[in-house]
């Protein structure tokens, strides 16, 4: 018999209860494993189903040209291409390297011209956006450079816009506002807003909101906004819902750190 206290306990139950501790540990492990390569998959999903609607437009606009015949703009050909090889590309790496991808890697963080990044961003978009009504007005701002992994801001800016024409299913204004500024010890940082017009975030979901899975839109994944805020830590940046300044919508901040004046 082993004493514990002045409790007395035989040796096989204190075995069969380490046993059946051990079996729920593993359980409860099984279980953990499912649940975040649920998660994974769900992410995974979501990133590869968000560019996938452009591609198809501009393929359509590039057949439209080619149609032309004689009247074939052979530049508007060529950009059309570049933009949907860059995105194939793009899925590629990210179908082909996702699990190495998903874990934080500084050595892939490299300074960015994060105007430029948004700018080729709004750029490859610009034909979605169009056919969905939405008008951009960019305040870009001052030439800034931040050390990142410019394809993971890319997706977190691309689930931000594809979360802000979502919530304006007949189309509206998107406002996208690059700036500097400081955070609470005076290092620099960088933030990009993007605010739309839709009807906001309703109280309920304001604190579940980067939560996965978490979300009121029918058909909705609720994987976007975890993945931004995933990306966002990985650079030890953040991402907030802050209070609209155009009028009802969503505004969210995306912030970066180590911040620079990039060339003109």
């Amino acid at each position: 018999l082993f004493l514990h206290g002045q409790m007395r306990y035989p040796a096989d139950a204190l075995q069969a209860r380490d046993a059946e501790l051990g079996a729920r540990r593993e359980e409860l492990a099984q279980s953990e494993r499912l649940a975040a390569l649920g998660h994974m998959a769900a992410r995974m999903a979501h990133e590869v189903r968000n560019p996938l609607s452009s591609i198809g437009l501009n393929a359509e606009l590039l057949a439209d040209e080619l149609a032309a015949g004689d009247g074939l703009n052979q530049q508007e050909a060529r950009e059309l291409l570049q933009a949907i090889g860059k995105e194939v590309e793009r899925l590629r790496v990210l179908t082909e390297g996702y699990l190495d991808r998903a874990r934080p890697d500084p050595t892939r963080h490299r300074a960015t011209d994060v105007r430029l990044l948004l700018a080729e961003l709004l750029e490859f978009l610009r034909p979605e956006l169009e056919r969905r009504n939405v008008q951009l007005v960019v305040s870009d701002g001052p030439p800034l450079r931040a050390e990142v992994d410019a394809g993971q801001v890319r997706q977190a800016l691309l689930n931000l816009i594809r979360n802000a024409w979502e919530a304006m299913p007949a189309g509206g204004r998107l406002w996208l506002e690059l700036s500097a500024a400081t955070d609470a010890q005076g290092e620099p940082e960088l933030q990009v807003a993007l605010e739309d017009e839709g009807p906001g975030v309703s109280e309920r979901l304001r604190d579940q909101l980067f939560v996965p899975f978490v979300t009121d839109k029918a058909g909705g994944t609720g994987i976007g906004l975890s993945v931004v805020r995933e990306i966002a830590r990985h650079h030890g940046g953040r991402i907030a819902l802050a209070e609209p300044l155009h009028g009802r919508g969503a505004r969210f901040v995306l912030t970066l750190p180590v911040v620079q004046a990039a060339d003109s």
